[in-house]
């Protein structure tokens, strides 16, 4: 089991008690390819969540990122 499936089987978060750090690394654009972003949530206890997706997913954009490209 990876390392990922192995977080997705702890139970679930309960977000009035527990605390998630989510943490976005925005690649820079390949070539030929389109933009990706590696997400990474973590809970206080177990392995985080890691995943890779298309910029393109995250739209719209949320208002914190889209101001850090403004500046």
């Amino acid at each position: 089991m990876s390392i990922s499936e192995n977080a997705m089987t702890n139970p679930a978060t309960d977000l009035d008690q527990d605390r998630l750090k989510l943490c976005l690394e925005i690649l820079p654009e390949a070539d030929s390819t389109e933009r990706m972003v590696i997400i990474s949530i973590c809970r206080d206890q177990g392995m985080p969540l890691i995943r890779t997706i298309r910029l393109a997913e995250l739209i719209p954009i949320p208002l914190p990122l889209l101001e850090s490209r403004l500046s």
